[in-house]
C-alpha cells in the first residue's frame, strides 16, 4: 500500500475522513492561493535522528500564510515555535494526542 492510501485509510479509521482532504501536488506559483483556503498546517514527522534536526520549508509557507501549525515534538520544530509561536506540538507516534491537538486548534 502506498503512503497516500495508508493515510487515507488511517483518516477513515480515526473518523477524520470528512475533515481531511488529499490533493495532488500544487505548482509553486499556486501554493499560497491553495494554502490560504485552510486554517491548519500539519508537519507529522516520525521522530528519529534525521527528522529531529530538520525544519521543512513548508513550515515557513504555513507561517507566511497565517496558518496555525500542528507539528510533532522534534527539537528543531519546538525551538522554532518558541521563536515564532506558530502552533502546537503533539507527541510523535501518539495518535490520541494528535487527534486531541487537532481538535484544540
Amino acid at each position: 500500500m502506498d503512503v497516500i492510501q495508508h493515510l487515507k485509510k488511517l483518516t477513515y479509521e480515526l473518523k477524520l475522513n470528512e475533515r481531511v482532504t488529499f490533493h495532488e501536488p500544487v505548482p509553486y506559483y499556486k501554493l499560497y492561493t491553495e494554502i490560504n483556503q485552510y486554517y491548519l498546517g500539519i508537519i507529522p514527522h516520525k521522530r528519529n535522528l534525521l527528522t529531529d534536526y530538520t525544519v521543512p520549508n513548508k513550515l515557513y509557507d504555513y507561517i507566511l500564510s497565517g496558518l496555525k501549525v500542528l507539528f510533532s515534538n522534534n527539537p528543531s520544530l519546538l525551538e522554532e515555535n518558541e521563536i515564532y509561536n506558530f502552533g502546537m506540538s503533539y507527541e510523535a507516534g501518539n495518535k490520541e494526542d494528535f487527534i486531541n491537538k487537532i481538535r484544540l486548534l
